[in-house]
Order: structure tokens, then sequence, then C-alpha cells
């Protein structure tokens, strides 16, 4: 299983995808290259962190094109149910509809 956390601010302790990777590069990545990214980034950190609404646009991407196993792994979507920079804030999982769009997704939390 893969976590990916969407957080609406960078925190100081988690690392993140945008780290290593400009918007221009994940969404131009194809299929087994991004699947290459997300396994090494999950297998070195644990979970993935990002604030790049680019990235989950591609997660959901795949989804959509390429079904719910298109990782291999189940992937889960945490975010705060609300926008917050409150490290406190509680976090749920989102899913992907078949249409690849997050369902029930807080309206203005990336921006």
């Amino acid at each position: 299983m893969v976590n990916i956390f969407i957080d609406c601010i960078k925190r100081w302790d988690c690392k993140y995808i945008e780290d290593d990777f400009s918007a221009y590069e994940i969404v131009h990545l194809g299929l087994e290259e991004f699947r290459a990214v997300i396994r090494r980034l999950a297998n070195a950190r644990g979970e993935i962190h990002t604030c790049y609404s680019p990235f989950i646009n591609h997660v959901g991407r795949f989804r959509r094109d390429f079904g719910e196993d298109w990782l291999g792994d189940k992937v889960c979507i945490f975010a705060p149910e609300y926008p917050s920079n409150d490290p406190e804030v509680v976090y749920r999982e989102y899913k992907f509809d078949d249409k690849g769009q997050l369902m029930d997704w807080p309206y203005g939390l990336l921006g």
C-alpha cells in the first residue's frame, strides 16, 4: 500500500515530491516512469507528501486511464478535511472515482 498525504502547507518534518521533481517533470512522466518514482519514494520515505496539485492530478489520470490497480499496489490519498495550517489538523482518506477525480474534495484545499 502506498500512502500519499496532501498538505496545505509544507511541513518542516517531511520531504516532499516537489523537493525532487518540478510540476513539469511530474506531468511528463509516462506510466512506467511514474510508477517507478512512486515506488522509490514510498520505499525510501514510507509515505509520500505533496502540496502539488499536478502530482495528484497525474495520479488521478492514471487511475482513470488504467484502473484502480494502475500502480500494482493500493494507493491511499489523505488530506485535511478543510484548508488549514494547523499541524494538528485531522486528515481523512479520499478516493478517486472512475473519472480520476477525488470524491468529496474540500474546496480551496490547494489554493
